[in-house]
């Protein structure tokens, strides 16, 4: 096998970042290696992600109880040095392989294939594996499912790092909305809002849950109630920012006069196309 160079500290680092390991079950992940398993038709099945000292599993068929197992005899390791497949027919006939203890014991593995979990900046960080207790060999077909699968897996990795960043920034937003002087708002482009601040909850008489959806509209003052739905509706439809004064009159509160502007952000749907959010 032709390795390629890996730089170990920059690998690391990048399985770190992923905020994964020791992580619990995940139904894209158990898909995955079923999948591999029945295609591959082999009784076990493994994502492995590899850290310094262990191969650890994120998702596992065929080796029930057993959550990691020491790099030292981890084949994976084997698999992380280059960027195609590793297939080992009969690891009693490998060098590499013949005495190690997953080899001459439990679970007795013969036969290994595994290919490297790659990430967008290029780390390899884990494997999706399969294996058997019986010497054999996967066909092209096997091998080309077998990448597949290891590109979606590697993806699914991707974007458990895009989630807990996303997690981590929302966390941050509402930590400095709650101490803010201002009331903040964030709402989806038909006027839905998803989160309002205690000062704005305040200003507008209302509980979070009661100023949910197009709750918050029932503390717009009767007189400029159609007048602001109205104008939300032009700026948005637009993509514009929303910048107005108006009344409110909360059941709880005396009438009071605010200024509200919003910008629009955008992110992508599923189906490729924007979606305004304010």
């Amino acid at each position: 096998m032709d390795q390629s160079p890996v730089n170990e500290s920059a690998r690391l680092a990048a399985l770190l970042n992923l905020n994964v390991l020791d992580t619990e079950p995940e139904a894209q992940f158990d898909a995955i290696v079923q999948a591999a398993a029945a295609i591959c038709d082999v009784p076990i099945c493994l994502i492995t992600l590899v850290d310094d000292k262990r191969q650890w599993f994120k998702a596992n068929i065929g080796i029930p109880g057993v959550s990691e197992t020491p790099r030292s005899v981890a084949f994976c390791d084997h698999t992380i040095r280059d960027t195609c497949i590793l297939e080992v027919e009969d690891a009693t006939q490998d060098a590499r392989f013949n005495e190690n203890p997953l080899v001459t014991g439990s679970p007795d593995i013969r036969f290994y294939a595994g290919a490297p979990l790659c990430l967008d900046d290029g780390s390899r960080v884990g494997s999706l594996c399969v294996i058997d207790t019986r010497p054999r060999r996967l066909s092209p077909k096997q091998r080309e499912v077998l990448l597949q699968l290891t590109r979606a897996a590697s993806q699914a990795l991707e974007a458990c790092k895009s989630t807990h960043s996303l997690m981590v920034s929302e966390s941050r937003f509402r930590a400095l909305c709650a101490t803010s002087p201002l009331g903040v708002f964030y709402a989806a482009a038909d006027g839905s809002c998803t989160y309002t601040n205690d000062r704005l909850q305040h200003l507008l008489g209302m509980s979070q849950e009661e100023t949910s959806g197009r709750g918050w509209t029932r503390a717009l003052h009767p007189q400029d109630c159609q007048v602001v739905v109205s104008e939300w509706e032009r700026v948005t439809a637009l993509q514009l920012e929303f910048d107005m004064e108006f009344r409110l009159l909360p059941e709880k509160h005396d009438e009071v006069v605010v200024r509200v502007n919003s910008r629009p952000v955008f992110t992508d749907q599923l189906i490729g196309k924007p979606r305004c959010q304010f």
